[in-house]
């Protein structure tokens, strides 16, 4: 987990011993549709089944989302955003989405003029994030167009890493205490880095 291959393995399992793998000593990966709908899907009268928080947070965080929220929190998270996916809205933002590709192919032909690889990691990168701040906020981050990462930008990427790292902590509490050990350093150091 902790090096990024966890699903590179946890797909060798299934291939080796189909379906349903055991990845962990009380965890258990499905492959099937089936097991999506027994697990996701609306439970029909049925008691719902509860939300294992370690898969969908870090024990040290107590900010949850729509995703971690209870049932009832779920449901009124859940009706507050559903406009916001509703088809006409959708619709709505086709144009905007659009645009970006255009930039985005605009852009990739001037860097292929250069002669040089193309990071395209990097570019989709660009691309979603202004096209996440344009939907999300009304502006885009600019990134496509000055094809560079903000400080806070890495920073997001950083913090996803290390919550891998504490999640991989909670299947062993023992050695919890060495998380400072492999803390970045302070990121309130940059803080007036991202606020301007």
């Amino acid at each position: 987990m902790i090096n990024g291959t966890l699903a590179f393995t946890v797909k060798e399992l299934h291939k080796k011993y189909r379906k349903a793998v055991s990845i962990a000593p009380n965890e258990l990966s499905f492959v099937s549709s089936q097991a999506c709908v027994d697990t996701y899907g609306f439970r029909n009268g049925k008691p719902e089944m509860s939300k294992e928080m370690p898969f969908f947070t870090s024990e040290n965080s107590s900010v949850g989302g729509v995703i971690s929220a209870e049932r009832e929190l779920h449901g009124i998270l859940r009706k507050l955003m559903s406009r916001w996916f509703s088809e006409a809205a959708l619709r709505e933002q086709v144009p905007i989405v659009q645009g970006y590709t255009q930039l985005l192919i605009n852009q990739l032909k001037e860097e292929s003029k250069k002669g040089k690889t193309v990071d395209m990691v990097s570019w989709y990168n660009f691309f979603a994030f202004d096209v996440i701040g344009d939907l999300a906020f009304g502006e885009a981050f600019g990134r496509l167009t000055s094809s560079s990462y903000r400080p806070w930008v890495k920073m997001i990427f950083d913090s996803v890493k290390f919550n891998y790292f504490c999640q991989a902590l909670n299947y062993y509490p023992s050695i919890e205490w060495m998380l400072p050990l492999f803390m970045p350093k302070p990121s309130h150091r940059k803080g007036p880095i991202i606020i301007k």
